[in-house]
């Protein structure tokens, strides 16, 4: 199981929740869920937003990948294309050599920058730790 199913589990029990009321607070399938839980599957970035606001924790808390709870938002949050941008600049690699190390097609870039895309969570889950940064920052969801 994995740390996200494992905190996802934890939280509804926390907050006496049940499938149920995640499918509502989603907009999900008890199908899927069920992915989330038991086959490492990782729900949509408008999920994780929800869910992360209902349980007042950090995506990055939810998803497992630290254990510092606390939620920081923006309020006004940026586009993931400029957060990504700008760790292109700032680590000064290419498209080309991020696509190749986090294991994607480079064709993604132009989705994301030209029509808006947001990538899948566990593409975002890979960036945001080759460029050691949150996945809530990399979304431009947070400064931190």
């Amino acid at each position: 199981m994995s740390l996200f199913a494992e905190r996802l589990l934890e939280l509804k029990e926390v907050c006496n929740l049940n499938n149920v009321d995640i499918q509502n607070l989603t907009g999900c399938s008890n199908q899927s869920i069920s992915k989330w839980i038991k086959e490492n599957v990782y729900p949509k970035l408008i999920s994780l937003i929800r869910m992360s606001d209902k349980f007042d924790c950090s995506i990055d808390f939810l998803l497992g990948l630290t254990d510092k709870m606390e939620k920081v938002r923006r309020e006004v949050p940026l586009s993931f294309w400029e957060r990504l941008s700008k760790q292109l600049k700032i680590n000064n690699v290419t498209q080309y050599k991020v696509a190749k190390d986090c294991r994607f097609d480079k064709s993604n870039f132009t989705k994301w920058k030209k029509y808006s895309f947001i990538p899948d969570t566990v593409t975002v889950i890979k960036m945001a730790q080759y460029f050691g940064v949150t996945v809530e920052y990399l979304y431009g969801l947070s400064d931190i």
